[in-house]
């Protein structure tokens, strides 16, 4: 009766290892597949979680503003020296050596702007920001609000221009190729409004779809690079060995 007994216990432990082990393995799977959601940008059904702002955080929960990591990825690859916007806070962040994103390090005072922000580069040894590395780089002319002289200024004012790129600025610049000689606001000169990048402007204008249409058509491009690479690797064990079997019947 013991041994019986014994016995019984034994299959029905086993019984119940196998079934909590299969039980595991099973939801195991399914949390590895996780909930899949639509990324704000590319439009994508991604599996799993939306990417962790370095700089804002995870977004509440319920917020359909998400985005996937490659995405925010893209960003920061195709931004001055590798420091990107964040598109929800405008944070600067940037691609981290083991992986993901984390936010722009190196505070210094900028040479350009005397404004104490992440160094991006140094130029001749002077720290530069990212907003005056794109400056430097891409000077445009701007308006003196006062004077109305028209000036290359090395800096991003339009990010300023809150209120549309026809209203002047809510920071200032010194006007030193005009009467004023002093700080003034400004606003970006009508020809050279197109010029400004799409993912920098502010909301106002208007312009933010079509950052976003630039980062799908880097994602695109990917997409496409990727199933042609699947397709050679398809393709590549036909063209060694026996021939393909059209040929091999006589059709071609």
């Amino acid at each position: 009766m013991v041994e019986a007994a014994d016995a019984a216990a034994t299959t029905a432990g086993e019984g119940t290892a196998e079934g909590s082990d299969a039980a595991a393995t099973t939801a195991g799977e399914g949390a590895a597949e996780g909930p899949a959601f639509e990324c704000a940008i590319c439009w994508q059904d991604v599996c799993g979680e939306p990417a962790t702002l370095p700089c804002c955080g995870r977004a509440p929960a319920g917020s359909t503003t998400v985005y996937c990591a490659r995405c925010l990825e893209i960003i920061c690859e195709t931004s001055p020296c590798g420091v990107g916007r964040c598109p929800t806070c405008s944070g600067f962040m940037q691609k981290a050596p083991g992986g993901g994103l984390t936010v722009a390090a190196g505070i210094d005072e900028c040479g350009v702007c005397h404004q104490a922000r992440p160094v991006a580069e140094r130029l001749r040894g002077t720290p530069v920001c990212g907003a005056c590395s794109l400056g430097v780089r891409h000077p445009l002319r701007y308006e003196c609000e006062r004077c109305h002289s028209v000036q290359r200024i090395p800096h991003p004012m339009y990010r300023y221009q809150v209120d549309g790129p026809a209203a002047f600025g809510n920071n200032s610049w010194f006007c030193g190729g005009g009467e004023c000689q002093d700080f003034t606001k400004w606003r970006v000169h009508p020809a050279d409004v197109q010029r400004v990048p799409a993912d920098d402007c502010p909301e106002a204008w208007g312009r933010r779809e079509d950052w976003f249409a630039q980062v799908r058509v880097q994602r695109l491009r990917e997409a496409t690079a990727a199933g042609a690479a699947d397709a050679d690797a398809v393709a590549l064990p036909l063209t060694g060995g026996p021939a393909p079997l059209l040929v091999r019947l006589g059709w071609g």
